[in-house]
């Protein structure tokens, strides 16, 4: 028994003799068959993409633009920063030193509860996170308006207040 021999019909009626040693060969169509896609195909989506790409920004382009511009002329209209300008209190130089928030030259203008002007300039306020309630104040200066209507300079070389005093 060194070898069996069977004789298989097809379809077509082609006799094919196998044996242990056979080559078993698929049925070939007409073409060789390709597995994945050839350069055509994907030439075809990287065009599709891109017309893609530019149908998109054709309409975006012009819309951030509009967006843009119009934001400007809202900004420009309304003028949000105005109400920074009115706000009473001059910053002008803020910093953290250990537990303390420090403002360089400091200056507060307003009026009084009787509606007479005063002013109020520092070389620096300090207030402590740790007490909130305290403010320090160093090399300090206030013009203040009589009730007579005369002005009156007021100056001193340190001095504490309370955040939430009314002059």
């Amino acid at each position: 028994m060194t070898g069996y021999m069977v004789s298989l019909r097809s379809r077509s009626q082609k006799r094919y003799d196998l044996n242990y040693n056979s080559i078993i060969r698929a049925p070939s169509s007409r073409a060789p068959r390709q597995i994945g896609r050839n350069d055509g195909d994907r030439a075809f989506r990287v065009a599709a993409r891109h017309s893609r790409l530019v149908r998109f920004l054709r309409l975006a382009i012009p819309a951030g633009i509009a967006a843009i511009v119009s934001v400007l002329l809202v900004a420009t209209f309304f003028n949000p920063f105005r109400l920074i300008a009115a706000f009473p209190i001059d910053p002008g130089k803020i910093s953290l030193s250990g537990t303390k928030i420090v403002m360089e030259l400091p200056r507060l203008n307003g009026f009084t509860t009787d509606s007479r002007p005063y002013e109020l300039t520092a070389r620096a306020a300090a207030q402590d996170l740790t007490k909130p309630e305290i403010l320090e104040l160093k090399d300090i200066s206030a013009q203040v308006e009589l009730k007579d209507g005369q002005h009156v300079t007021i100056k001193s070389l340190n001095g504490f207040t309370t955040p939430k005093a009314s002059c």
